[in-house]
């Protein structure tokens, strides 16, 4: 159940004609072979199903979105999981994977995720193209230099360093990016491409390395993946690239197309032979022979057990699921009313159920999760996490002076203990971070002192106070450097305070944090006009243009810098 690699029922119906395994799917909803309600145990689910069919394994893919029958632990036969997206759902899975017999994930899973019992295992790469959506199909190569997928670089900072650097050169060559698309226009978007960029947020072989070559496109990857090598060799089925050599290379495919073209036919041919009909019977082979695991999710505490069941049902794609989770927290409260996960837990539910499907009045949830929170953060005042969810709270509130004073504890606070129930935005390039750093076991305060401080800034700003704005930005930086977002407070505080040297020396650092940040390149235009160095103004403009004309996602952003590049002229 889930999502496989192959992507959907038909093809797992393209694989049954030729596989000596026999596969069926099981889902809540969708298309399936068979089904089953949100309150239903996993022994309930097999039972039922081996009425006419009896299962040998169980493969849940994705379980941090699309989790398995209640109780998955007690499963009668043998059950893996396949993780996909780690680095930021590691609270949903830190004690839910001691569920499973065997856990799969990609090669820097097995290095880097940090698990409570249970060690993720590597057998091959778990992505793969659609087979019957993915394959060249006979269209004009229009397009130099295309990206499809996920623009969030707060996630994907390193791609969008790449993403940055190749749309300098949307001068010279055709250079469109945007996001995700349906499959079937997906495809049609990658046939029209002669060269496909790529960068694997976990040095995996993600779905892009299969998708694109399938297309007919040239796949340009990474050379720090840890899984492609082993697949596609550089300069035969594709061209592996660093920061610094790859507008050289690029160049140079998009000079000599004979040698782009040939490059492009062999990973054509070369993941034809990776597709998943192709792949899937080696797979479950081996699965066969893996003994089974020892499942300790029993023997954790009954408060972690409880937190465990809210969380592994709380992110599930499918609104009855998300009903089990709400019904665990419940419990969880009742059972365990002093425990100071829970009542985060609850104040992260109160918050979240904001602006959604809840049909609780916005101000009662917010009232609900400030009383948790609040709680919380006097019970045990040097936790970093209550006092932060609290000032998330006020914030929504309205309350700037509650706010206030929240972040100001986090910044004298020392301890994370409850880091997988921080709130936060994927968007927000700390909260990625404090995620990524869950997962690694790196996970530090300084992470979230830097953007309380950031906050504070933006508060003092706000009431025109430029000096204490100015102070905590500069603590923002000094706790956690690699944000964009301080550099900028810092600058605006010094262009009120009259100095636009050390302003402009803030911009300039932060631009280095930054990737298509249209405010701060847009101050900094500002300030470089100011000081006469129009020369420098113009070159950043044009230099803006490049990056943003290249996505109708930027469109207004390229707009704006176009007039200002032909006012000047």
């Amino acid at each position: 159940m889930g999502q496989p690699m192959w992507g959907d029922c038909a093809h797992l119906k393209r694989y049954r004609s030729r596989s000596g395994h026999e596969v069926r799917f099981l889902a809540i909803s969708g298309e399936a072979d068979y089904f089953f309600e949100a309150e239903e145990s996993s022994t309930e689910v097999i039972a039922r199903i081996s009425r006419d069919w009896r299962p040998d394994l169980f493969m849940c893919w994705v379980p941090e979105l699309c989790p398995p029958p209640l109780s998955i632990e007690a499963c009668p036969v043998k059950t893996v999981a396949v993780i996909s997206d780690w680095n930021l759902y590691q609270p949903q899975l830190e004690h839910n994977l001691a569920r499973f017999d065997l856990v799969l994930s990609d090669k820097l899973a097995t290095n880097q995720l940090k698990l409570e019992g249970a060690s993720p295992a590597y057998f091959y790469p778990i992505y793969s193209h659609r087979s019957l959506v993915h394959h060249a199909l006979d269209l004009e190569r229009d397009i130099d230099i295309l990206f499809l997928g996920n623009l969030n670089h707060s996630i994907h900072r390193d791609r969008g360093r790449v993403l940055e650097a190749a749309a300098l050169l949307s001068n010279d060559y055709r250079v469109f990016y945007d996001g995700e698309y349906p499959p079937q226009k997906y495809a049609h978007w990658m046939n029209r491409a002669r060269i496909v960029l790529n960068y694997c947020v976990r040095r995996e072989m993600n779905l892009r390395c299969f998708e694109a070559p399938a297309c007919g496109a040239l796949l340009f990857i990474e050379n720090t993946n840890l899984e492609a090598p082993e697949y596609l060799q550089d300069g035969v089925h594709a061209v592996y690239y660093n920061l610094e050599n790859l507008s050289d290379r690029l160049r140079y495919y998009l000079e000599h197309e004979e040698e782009r073209a040939g490059i492009a036919e062999a990973g054509c041919q070369r993941v034809q032979e990776l597709a998943p009909e192709n792949r899937l019977d080696e797979l479950f082979d081996w699965l066969e022979e893996q003994p089974r695991g020892a499942r300790p999710f029993d023997t954790f505490d009954a408060t972690t057990r409880s937190l465990a069941e809210v969380l592994f049902y709380a992110s599930s794609r499918e609104p009855s699921q998300r009903c089990v989770s709400r019904d665990a927290l419940q419990a969880a409260l009742e059972a365990y009313p002093e425990e100071r996960s829970v009542q985060l837990a609850a104040g992260c539910a109160a918050m979240e159920g904001i602006g959604g499907s809840s049909p609780e009045d916005p101000k009662a949830a917010i009232a609900r999760s400030l009383r948790h929170f609040q709680g919380c953060a006097e019970q045990e005042p040097q936790e970093i996490v209550a006092w932060m969810n609290l000032a998330h709270a006020a914030r929504l509130a309205r309350g700037v002076s509650l706010e206030t004073g929240c972040l100001k504890h986090v910044l004298e606070a020392v301890h994370c203990h409850y880091g997988g129930l921080l709130l936060g935005q994927v968007g927000d390039p700390y909260y990625a971070d404090w995620r990524l750093a869950l997962a690694t076991g790196e996970a530090c305060p300084e992470i979230v002192k830097g953007a309380a401080a950031a906050r504070l800034s933006e508060i003092e700003l706000e009431q025109d106070k430029p000096e204490a704005a100015l102070e905590h930005a500069r603590q923002s930086v000094a706790w956690y450097p690699s944000v964009a977002q301080p550099y900028r407070l810092s600058a605006v505080a010094l262009s009120r305070l009259g100095n636009l040297e050390e302003a402009a020396s803030s911009l300039e650092a932060g631009l280095g944090h930054s990737l298509f940040d249209f405010e701060l390149r847009c101050d900094l235009v500002e300030v470089r006009r100011a000081l006469g160095r129009q020369e420098a103004a113009r070159e950043l403009i044009h230099e803006s243009l490049e990056l943003f004309q290249v996505s109708p996602r930027f469109e207004l952003a390229a707009e704006f810098f176009r007039r200002l590049l032909s006012a000047q002229t």
